[in-house]
């Protein structure tokens, strides 16, 4: 199996390359490799690496920061994501994308399931579900909703999740502002990794 991975190098991209190589090819791009908003880049590159498997692990995560970067959470989130599937259509290969909780509006008192009709409030979640509408447009397209990300970062790497962020900043003695009118259940990269590998 040939798997292609955009966001290689960050933290859920490194953990889905190690975890595929263990089933054959792994064609990994990052950032500086392919730029997943440039549309006519990404199909060459796709056509050129005939994966079987697209797992797009690229994502504008700055949720507060998208609320003033509209046009960047929408180019990448969700535009970016469009071109990623057509590719994948192209080469007749599966995608697989992660998405949010984000596009819930967090009204329920119970945790969603995948028949829940999203409702986003902000920039980040509109523009999660775009793309969450794209990659499903595509008939071998799946989304994989993930939260609170945490885990080992890539070697040479010192991208870290949320949870890696609060729990550093206690170590430090720092006072750490985090959310109270939410719960979540976060989602550590090995865990991501092997459930994506057991979809595909």
């Amino acid at each position: 199996m040939r798997v292609a991975v955009t966001g290689a190098r960050g933290l859920v991209g490194a953990q889905i390359v190690s975890e595929f190589q263990r089933d054959g090819e792994v064609i990994a791009f990052g950032h500086e490799g392919l730029d997943i908003t440039d549309a006519a880049a990404v199909t060459a590159a796709i056509a050129a690496a005939a994966p079987d498997v697209i797992v797009n692990c690229v994502a504008y995560n700055g949720v507060d920061r998208a609320e003033g970067e509209p046009v960047e959470a929408l180019t990448l989130n969700a535009f970016a994501v469009l071109g990623l599937a057509r590719a994948a259509a192209a080469a007749g290969a599966a995608f697989v994308h992660y998405s949010s909780d984000f596009v819930f509006d967090g009204e329920t008192d119970r945790p969603y399931v995948e028949s829940d009709t999203p409702n986003p409030r902000s920039v980040y979640g509109a523009s999660k579900l775009l793309a969450d509408l794209f990659a499903l447009d595509y008939e071998r397209g799946y989304v994989l909703r993930v939260e609170s990300v945490f885990g080992k970062p890539a070697p040479g790497t010192r991208r870290k999740g949320s949870v890696d962020g609060i729990v550093e900043r206690i170590r430090a003695g720092e006072d750490v502002p985090v959310f109270v009118d939410r719960v979540v259940s976060p989602s550590y990269t090995p865990d991501i990794a092997r459930a994506t590998r057991a979809m595909v």
